[in-house]
């Protein structure tokens, strides 16, 4: 009775070990990047060009609740923050002579990466 149940499967092991091994694919050629010339004819970029995230978080402003997402941003020497009110679009503010970041606009922020508050439009905001 036990010979019925392993004669199938003797044959099956059997039946499979004649495949043999299976290769790998060949690859010609490699790969083809497309943009590899005009990568290898550019010229270096100046890592103080690349904007650099040194900080975020979110910030929650006295009187209004409004919640404040905060990037700080540093280009070379000059910082930035992207600040984005909840619900509204975000804008970018650059930091001036006298330390405080504005848009040209309505808009000001005082503050730091490490500081644990910020005020935002005059409101005071808190992580």
């Amino acid at each position: 009775m036990t010979y019925k149940i392993f004669a199938p499967a003797a044959l099956a092991a059997l039946a499979l070990s004649a495949c043999g091994p299976q290769k790998e694919p060949e690859v010609v050629g490699g790969v083809v990047d497309p943009q590899a010339k005009e990568l290898a004819e550019a010229e270096p970029i100046d890592p103080a060009t690349v904007p650099m995230r040194v900080g975020g978080d979110d910030y929650r402003c006295s009187g209004s609740n409004l919640l404040l997402v905060i990037d700080w941003i540093k280009t070379g020497e000059q910082m930035s923050a992207r600040v984005t009110p909840q619900g509204e679009a975000g804008v970018t503010l650059i930091q001036g002579d006298g330390g405080a970041y504005t848009d040209g606009g309505d808009n000001t922020l005082t503050g730091s990466p490490t500081s644990d508050s910020v005020t935002f439009n005059g409101a005071t905001c808190r992580k």
